[in-house]
């Protein structure tokens, strides 16, 4: 089954997802981001942690951002230190 392209009902035997002649999407979209955003158990994950930047001015979210790589780098450093140890060097 060869389907048109939905701009210009070229055929589209190969399905490209854009229309060789015209260069326009070749068809309709399979699923909408309210369909995948609504389906599921994770979507609630996604709708929360999207960034409200109103409740947080930039400059104190560079500042926690940064605080929080700081933590991590000295967690893995002290890990590298102890396994170092452990084996001598």
């Amino acid at each position: 089954m060869v389907k048109n392209c939905m701009h210009c009902n070229e055929p589209n035997p190969d399905g490209w997802f854009n229309c060789r002649s015209c260069g326009q999407r070749s068809s309709e979209p399979m699923y909408t981001t309210q369909l995948i955003l609504r389906d599921g158990s994770w979507a609630t994950a996604i709708r929360k942690d999207k960034v409200d930047f109103n409740t947080i001015s930039m400059d104190d979210s560079i500042k926690s951002m940064e605080n929080n790589i700081k933590k991590e780098n000295a967690k893995k450093w002290d890990s590298r230190v102890k396994k170092a140890w452990k084996q001598g060097g």
